[in-house]
């Protein structure tokens, strides 16, 4: 049986990972992260509690592992820059160096982020992974660093991809994500139907949106192929407006809401369309979103809400 490591296992693409290869792929899975496991939610044979910015903790953690694929997918973008930068570039680098020492034969997936690219050279343009990568963030800047890292590690023969996602959306998305502030919300209101209203900021802005459960099969089957040492966006290729997404969040919720665009939470700088090009992905190994944005939207309103009923 195929032995899997899953780091960020407890988080929200880590847990759907888990879920999806649960169904599709026997394996033993091990899972990593600094929580504590919730049985009912993560179907995981074994769970190890590891900070991956320490390389001594993740050697022993993992010393008897030897697993055949090996999904990074653990990073933060909470905290100082310092807090940031030794969360995802150290935590990338150590397990790096750790798969290169003890599982060479592994096939690695390091999970990076559309924040690696920034903002558009050519506003409106779709960016593909020849795009200059401009981050403006400590969160991009470091998952461009470990990316860079992993590039470095491939040359050197290790069978290590990269995935760019874009913006994830379905059950279980967290509530720093925009549709999760948006649930959480929702949720808090039900118990006495209470309008509420939502102040976010610039609604009129285009993003590129997809399924959860699409991304964690395209990372299945970039580890499935022989990708070494490329970078693929993984993305709908649809800019899509944020009020739109508000719209239909506010047709399932079950009592009033109004959605307020505050002037204040505005970014100047914030470009009107940010999207990605799936070229890459389609032709190397056939990757298409298949679950629609309606069906993404409504089955993280349906984990959020499982109790709720519409008001009258």
């Amino acid at each position: 049986m195929r032995i899997v490591v899953i780091t960020g296992a407890l988080g929200f693409s880590g847990r759907r990972l888990v879920r999806h290869l649960r169904v599709r792929e026997p394996s033993h899975l091990i899972g990593i992260d600094l929580g504590l496991p919730q049985a009912s939610k993560v179907e995981l044979d074994e769970y190890l509690t590891v900070d991956l910015s320490d390389s001594a903790a993740v050697r022993t953690a993992l010393r008897n592992s030897r697993p055949d694929w090996i999904f990074h997918l653990a990073s933060t973008n909470h905290g100082t820059a310092s807090d940031i930068y030794r969360a995802n570039l150290l935590g990338g680098i150590n397990l790096l160096e750790w798969a290169r020492a003890e599982a060479p034969a592994a096939r690695m997936l390091i999970v990076g982020s559309a924040a690696e690219y920034g903002y558009p050279e050519q506003p409106g343009q779709a960016l593909d992974e020849q795009s200059p990568c401009r981050p403006r963030t400590p969160y991009g800047r470091t998952k461009l660093a470990v990316t860079h890292a992993a590039l470095d590690y491939a040359a050197d023969g290790m069978r290590v991809v990269v995935a760019r996602p874009f913006n994830l959306i379905g059950a279980g998305i967290p509530a720093r994500m925009l549709v999760g502030t948006v649930l959480r919300q929702m949720a808090a209101s039900r118990p006495a139907c209470a309008p509420i209203s939502v102040r976010l900021g610039n609604i009129d802005t285009e993003r590129d949106f997809l399924s959860i459960d699409d991304a964690v099969g395209a990372y299945v089957d970039l580890l499935r192929g022989d990708y070494w040492g490329e970078i693929f966006n993984i993305c709908s290729g649809e800019p899509v407006p944020i009020r739109r997404i508000l719209e239909k969040l506010v047709a399932m919720a079950p009592g009033p809401i109004r959605i307020e665009s505050d002037p204040a939470r505005f970014r100047t700088s914030d470009p009107p369309r940010v999207y990605g090009s799936l070229a890459k992905a389609r032709e190397a190994f056939g990757f298409h979103p298949t679950t629609s944005l309606d069906e993404s939207l409504f089955a993280a309103w349906k984990e959020h809400m499982s109790e709720a009923t519409r008001c009258a």
